[in-house]
């Protein structure tokens, strides 16, 4: 029977998995994919099978300076949100604390009327960029509240925008409603009227629209009473659907204990959560969600009962709460840090917070998380020698190659209009190419990468053209690659070969950079895979094959 059709080899690995070793680590290890899934992992010693029927059997050597991670899981995120809070930043520097500022006005609802002004198109753009830099730090999992829309048709828009996130990019987002996030004005007078629009019509149209895998509520003085928070979940529990609590972040509402009665998946942030809280969530099973982000953010010295969570064997997760206000942050690697440091986890503990707990926050803690057999093929590959490097530096460290259900990834940034429309027309061009394109943000100019080949693998440096501008630039080198391509290897081989053939043993690189002078710069980089390439291929180097191609490319263009 065949038993996998890829295989990374050489480095270590941090499955994460409880297996008698910290980390989970095995040496020189080994982990086989079968169709996106992890299908054998341990010491190269013990590598065994066959590749799968009909596919050319890939081998990946890695360094052993790499160490490879299950993909990270940012489990609390506001990510979809329209414009920021730079305002409230310098008014709790002035003195003003965040329930004061919520009290007049600020806080989540300053965010309302800004998100409900955007259409869903705007807020998945706005949320691009956000997730384009999760995504460079090894994000492979993502979940999003809505909570700024707070009417029905502006929390469906943020849920669909959520949604569309995930389709257009190499990451999953796992959305849940948070429309008890706030009370809107519409309601100041009627907040069991606003519980009843919760319960009522949001709760049952995210269900219909299978937009949702939890209901959440903020149990708080300044947002919603145990009492109405109970209906929600009831709610909730009736459409058959998880539920999750912003609990007992300012003050002690028994938000831990409530969660816990409904067996909520995860309870989050917990500064005041009291002992009997902790002993219902262990009981419970519920996963203690941390967010130091909007500890260190609110200037808060209030710590959760870490060492109480850990006496009762709760589960503990970390997540970024990425928002406007209280936690405009975007890095998971800083949060192991600040995990560590602002709350005394060790590393290993936060590591897991990012991954196996993280997982089990959101329900999925048997399909991802470690690095097992059975498990999704999320894997994170950095270059550090021990995993508590990840926690010891504060930010910075990006994987040398992220796998997402066993594919690499590449991140895509958010686009300038001019661009949109063009990136729609390579997208549809051509179903056996991988196109990208990234932007990325100078002193003195654009660059705009045009990634041309199987996904994700890494290319060599080439050399550079210059080229007019020209509106239909991107379009015409889309349309035209795959004879360019075609006719290039052909040359070199003196055979006619299939597109498939091309594609299974090169990857092919190109760079469009916009500069200020109103010329494009061009550059090609191409590298063989590591892999056993089609007999076809033999004696052929991809630096040649790029060279010439480079040529081709610079008449055609120009």
């Amino acid at each position: 029977m065949a038993d996998w059709d890829i295989i990374y080899k050489g480095m270590n690995i941090a499955t994460m998995a409880d297996n008698g070793t910290p980390y989970g680590m095995i040496e020189k290890g080994y982990f086989a994919l079968r169709a996106g899934r992890i299908a054998a992992v341990g010491p190269i010693s013990e590598l065994t099978g066959e590749p799968m029927e009909g596919v050319t059997e890939l081998m990946v050597e890695m360094p052993d300076d790499i160490i490879a991670l299950p993909g990270f899981v940012d489990c609390h995120t506001h990510m979809v949100f329209g414009g920021n809070r730079a305002d409230e930043f310098e008014q709790r520097l002035n003195g003003a604390s965040y329930a004061d500022i919520s009290r007049a006005g600020g806080g989540i609802k300053a965010t309302v009327q800004a998100t409900r002004d955007l259409t869903e198109s705007e807020l998945a753009s706005g949320a691009a960029l956000r997730l384009s830099q999760m995504m460079n730090e090894g994000v492979t999992t993502l979940e999003v509240k809505s909570g700024y829309g707070l009417t029905l048709g502006d929390e469906m828009k943020m849920l669909r925008a959520a949604k569309a996130l995930g389709r257009s990019n190499s990451i999953e987002v796992v959305a849940t409603l948070l429309g008890a996030h706030a009370l809107p004005s519409e309601y100041a007078n009627d907040p069991d009227g606003y519980i009843d629009l919760v319960c009522n019509e949001m709760i049952p149209a995210a269900v219909k629209e299978d937009l949702i895998q939890a209901v959440d509520a903020f149990c708080e003085g300044i947002g919603f009473t145990p009492e109405q928070t109970r209906k929600v979940f009831e709610a909730a529990k009736k459409h058959g659907v998880d539920v999750k609590l912003h609990a007992d972040q300012l003050s002690d509402l028994g938000g831990a204990a409530l969660a816990a009665e409904y067996g909520a998946l995860s309870a989050d942030h917990l500064e005041y959560t009291n002992e009997a809280g902790v002993k219902a969530m262990a009981k419970a099973g519920t996963v203690a969600v941390l967010l130091p982000g909007a500890f260190y953010s609110l200037r808060e010295t209030k710590q959760p009962p870490v060492q109480a969570l850990r006496d009762a064997g709760v589960p503990i997760a970390l997540a970024t709460d990425c928002n406007p206000g209280s936690s405009p942050v975007n890095s998971i690697l800083l949060m192991l840090n600040m995990g560590c440091t602002l709350f005394g986890l060790t590393p290993e503990e936060a590591l897991k917070g990012i991954t196996i707990n993280g997982a089990k926050a959101l329900g999925l803690g048997d399909d991802r998380g470690t690095i097992e057999p059975g498990k999704r093929g999320d894997v994170s590959f950095f270059r550090i020698r021990k995993p508590a490097e990840l926690a010891w530096q504060i930010g910075g460290r990006h994987p040398i190659l992220v796998l997402k259900d066993g594919m690499p990834t590449e991140p895509r940034t958010v686009l300038p209009p001019a661009f949109e429309a063009r990136w729609e027309i390579l997208a549809d061009n051509n179903d056996m190419l991988d196109l990208a394109i990234i932007q990325e943000n100078g002193a003195d100019e654009e660059d705009y990468t045009l990634e041309i080949g199987p996904k994700g693998f890494p290319a060599d440096s080439a050399e550079h053209f210059l080229m007019p501008r020209n509106e239909d630039t991107l379009a015409n080198l889309a349309s035209g690659f795959e004879g360019l391509l075609s006719q290039t290897v052909s040359e070199r081989t003196g055979k006619s070969l299939d597109m498939a053939e091309i594609m299974d043993g090169v990857s092919l690189h190109f760079s469009i950079t916009a500069l200020a002078d109103g010329t494009f710069k061009i550059s090609g980089r191409a590298r063989s895979l590591e892999a056993e390439v089609p007999d076809s291929w033999s004696g052929i180097m991809a630096e040649e094959i790029a060279e010439d191609l480079l040529t081709v490319l610079h008449s055609f263009l120009i």
